[in-house]
């Protein structure tokens, strides 16, 4: 899976570049279960056939280029992510 903090994004959408970090699904899954402090199992299935074997974007001309690299970690992310909606959750309650 490729993941990309919206800053990153951000940053990327002004060079007209993207650069994901690959990732395998199950260690985004127990990285998600962490961050939340969920209880929820992690399910295992059989793949499509047609599921890309590889989803890692190269961003070599973004950075030859550009000078662009993502700066935020993975799990910085998706905690920063976690905390924004757990506060606009409560603040709808």
């Amino acid at each position: 899976m490729a993941f990309c903090f919206v800053n990153d994004f951000i940053d990327s959408l002004g060079c007209l570049a993207e650069g994901p970090e690959e990732i395998p699904i199950r260690n985004s899954a127990a990285l998600i279960i962490q961050v939340t402090g969920s209880s929820s199992p992690i399910v295992f299935r059989d793949l499509p056939a047609d599921d890309p074997k590889q989803r890692r974007r190269d961003i070599g001309l973004a950075e030859s280029r550009l000078g662009w690299r993502p700066k935020m970690p993975i799990g910085e992310g998706l905690t920063q992510t976690t905390d924004y909606f757990r506060r606009a959750l409560s603040a709808k309650d």
